[in-house]
């Protein structure tokens, strides 16, 4: 074979390689939000809820403050290496929302219904928790979601 020859299969492969390698690389990559969180979806029963995942102190600092709209099936998850007690506030937020405390194994401790935009109450449960949910407020009674039921979590 000619030596132009063997050239040109040498950087035919090794394009075709490197879009292998792009190509996994971009379909692999973890999903992130316009607000640039990494997105997963979870599971209620036979219902999907597509979060962005709050797992650093910036990240949960910050919440959904500032945000005017949050879609129905879409939410915030926040999470903590530990469970603990756990505060939430409303500040700077513009949305009522409804808060799910799970603990670790992400079964639900306490629902916090329509909590109130812009109010700076501390929201707790009465029992420690890793995760809490953030949905818009009437989700979890329009789901029937209950202490003690779980959520599949990522």
């Amino acid at each position: 074979m000619p030596k132009k020859n063997q050239k040109k299969i040498l950087v035919g492969g090794a394009l075709l390689l490197a879009l292998v390698v792009y190509g996994i690389i971009f379909f692999l990559r973890p999903s992130l939000s316009e607000y640039g969180l990494v997105t997963e979806e979870i599971m209620f029963g036979q219902n999907t809820l597509k979060v962005e995942i709050a797992d650093t102190d910036p990240s949960r600092a910050k919440g959904l403050m500032m945000r005017t709209f949050l879609p129905d099936g879409y939410g915030m998850l926040f999470v903590w290496p530990e469970e603990a007690p756990r505060t939430m506030w409303m500040k700077d937020t513009f949305i009522p929302l409804d808060m799910i405390f799970m603990d670790g194994q992400g079964k639900i401790v306490a629902i916090i219904p329509n909590a109130v935009p812009h109010d700076l109450s501390p929201l707790a449960g009465d029992r420690p928790a890793r995760y809490v949910l953030e949905v818009p407020a009437g989700y979890a009674a329009r789901l029937q979601m209950a202490v003690g039921q779980t959520l599949s979590l990522p």
